[in-house]
C-alpha cells in the first residue's frame, strides 16, 4: 500500500531570529615599527632621503614612481626631521593599510586629496571635471601631473589641448618645456 504524502501550509506563522547579526569586526590596527613599508616618489625626477637617526643610511628613488621600502620607524623619523617629503607631499605609502599608517604617523591630512587620485585616469578626465580636481591638489603633486602629462604628450598618448591649456594656466608653465626635460 503506497502512503499518502501529507503538505502542510504555514502561512499564519512568522518565524523569527532573535539573534543578533554577526557583523565582521575589523581587528584593530596596531603598528609595527620594524615592519617594511613600501614607498612610492610621486615627486617629478629624482628624491633622495638621508636618515638623521641612522648614520649613512639613505635611500633614493632615482625616478618618478620609483618604490623603496623602508621600516615604519625610519618613516616616523622621516616625518619629525624631513617634514618636506610629507607636507609637499613627495612620498606616498603603497600599502593596503595605507589610510591607517598616514593616521598613525599623524599626516593623514596631507594626503586627504591625493587618496583617490590616479595620475592617469585623472589626465584622462573631461577637462571640466579634471580642473575642479586639479584645483584642490597640492602643488608638489600637481608638478607630478603636469610632468606626467608631458610625457604623455611627448609619446603622443595626451593630445587634449584642453587638458594641456588647464595645467599651463593652473602652473603658470609651458607643458612643451616640461616635455623636453624630462
Amino acid at each position: 500500500m503506497a502512503r499518502k504524502k501529507e503538505t502542510e501550509t504555514i502561512s499564519d506563522i512568522k518565524i523569527t531570529n532573535d539573534e543578533p547579526k554577526s557583523e565582521k569586526v575589523k581587528p584593530k590596527w596596531e603598528a609595527d615599527l620594524h615592519r617594511m613599508i613600501c614607498v612610492k616618489n610621486i615627486a617629478r625626477g629624482k628624491l633622495v632621503y638621508s636618515s638623521k637617526r641612522q648614520n649613512g643610511y639613505v635611500i633614493e628613488w632615482e625616478k618618478t614612481n620609483d618604490e623603496n621600502y623602508m621600516e615604519l620607524s625610519e618613516l616616523v623619523n622621516l616625518k619629525n626631521s624631513n617634514k618636506r617629503f610629507i607636507t609637499e607631499p613627495w612620498i606616498r605609502i603603497k600599502e593596503d593599510d595605507e589610510i591607517e599608517i598616514l593616521k598613525y604617523l599623524g599626516i593623514y591630512k596631507y594626503y586627504e586629496k591625493i587618496l583617490d587620485v590616479d595620475v592617469d585616469k585623472m589626465i584622462s578626465l573631461t577637462p571640466d571635471r579634471f580642473e575642479k580636481k586639479f584645483k584642490t591638489l597640492p602643488e608638489s603633486f600637481k608638478q607630478a601631473i603636469a610632468g606626467r602629462a608631458a610625457e604623455m604628450m611627448k609619446s603622443g598618448e595626451l593630445d587634449s589641448l584642453k587638458i594641456k591649456n588647464i595645467i599651463e594656466k593652473e602652473m603658470n608653465i609651458d607643458l612643451s618645456f616640461y616635455a623636453r626635460s624630462e
